[in-house]
């Protein structure tokens, strides 16, 4: 990609926080709010467009602000509006659901929603048509419990949202443990990918090493092949980044925060088989690969046709672009700044055709995004 845009073909769904199943989209209308430097005119017959990549802040003097931390975001394609997840400590703990679209953000008042949580998936299924909540750290310590479990640390219970409502669901079977990890959109199967997390605050030796698949109402654990590792074994990390790129048709896995980013590995899913990959670089990269995801967000976007891991919080305030088995660091004049590794969620926009990040800096909610 190289900082350029390519843009071509019919409006595609965004799919998840951080994974998109779509190739190619139109070129959307600027937000009157948002400014795009141009580098390149369209070409004649008005199918490809160049624009050079740059992080912009949405402000909207006057409009309320989410002031959340321990955020998921997604955006749900049913309804054409972003919805963040999130966790205000300010009036307490209360958890709070918002929508954001056309740069401004809308607090939902709802009478039901999930319990207080942390960490949570979020991923909306354009199978089913909705949103997809599933898991996360409960709070216990603050007097909170899950809905289905409400003695446990971790939850495992699964919600929809849709046309602005929480349903609980019960799916049959078997759910994936009390944990919280890393997940993605998968299309190929047609279902949400699920993997690592711990079970407990105390933990095992280890994390869980299972990867789990959201299909048809009801979850399934996924059987590797034979002849596959697992990166969340091997890597014995928190959490990572995931994301699906449609463009080989392959989820992407970057392992979490390590003190020591040299360990950093990345491996690419598919048809039941995850396989490391050897990473080439970039010969003027400061280090071989991104340093550890755990703050991170790694999103497709189809309207730029790459991958993109977002890194923000206490650690690093960094744009990486995976394409081809190659990482490579984005050099942008202006990126959102440095702030609370924890208040950090990022999602692609399709109704603003960009990369939607909202973060906590200095005790302030900020919104970016990526065109």
């Amino acid at each position: 990609m190289s900082g350029t845009r390519r843009i071509a073909g019919s409006l595609g769904v965004a799919l998840t926080v951080l994974a998109v199943a779509m190739i190619a989209v139109p070129l959307p209308p600027t937000p009157s709010n948002q400014s795009h430097p141009s580098a390149n005119s369209a070409s004649a017959g008005g199918t490809v467009s160049v624009l050079t990549p740059s992080w912009s802040q949405v402000v909207t003097p006057g409009q309320p602000l989410p002031n959340l931390i321990r955020v998921a975001l997604a955006y749900d394609a049913r309804d054409h509006y972003v919805v963040l997840f999130g966790l205000n400590q300010s009036v307490g703990v209360k958890m709070e659901t918002w929508t954001y679209a056309a740069g401004n953000w809308t607090r939902l008042a709802l009478k039901t929603q999930p319990s207080p949580r942390i960490g949570e998936a979020l991923v909306y299924d354009p199978a089913a048509g909705y949103l997809v909540l599933f898991g996360g750290d409960s709070l216990q310590r603050y007097g909170f419990g899950c809905h289905n479990k409400p003695a446990t640390s971790f939850c495992n219970d699964t919600w929809e949202f849709v046309r602005g409502r929480w349903i609980q669901l019960h799916p049959p079977g078997v759910s994936p443990p009390e944990a919280y990890g890393d997940y993605t959109y998968y299309a190929p199967a047609k279902g949400i990918l699920l993997g690592g997390g711990y079970p407990t605050r105390s933990g095992p030796s280890g994390p869980i090493d299972q990867w789990w698949l959201y299909h048809g109402g009801s979850w399934g654990k996924v059987r590797l092949t034979s002849n596959s590792s697992n990166p969340i074994f091997t890597c014995q990390r928190l959490t990572g980044s995931v994301a699906y790129t449609p463009l080989s048709h392959r989820a992407i896995f970057i392992d979490g925060y390590s003190p020591n980013p040299a360990l950093t590995q990345t491996w690419a899913y598919s048809a039941r088989t995850w396989t490391r990959l050897n990473v080439s670089v970039a010969p003027n990269l400061p280090s071989p690969y991104p340093p550890g995801a755990g703050t991170s967000g790694m999103v497709f976007d189809p309207a730029l046709n790459g991958t993109f891991l977002l890194q923000a919080g206490n650690w690093a305030n960094q744009t990486w672009e995976f394409s081809a088995n190659h990482w490579k660091r984005v050099a942008l004049a202006v990126h959102p700044p440095a702030g609370a590794g924890y208040g950090f969620g990022a999602t692609f926009d399709s109704g603003d055709g960009s990369i939607l990040l909202f973060e906590f800096v200095s005790s302030q909610p900020e919104t970016w995004i990526l065109s």
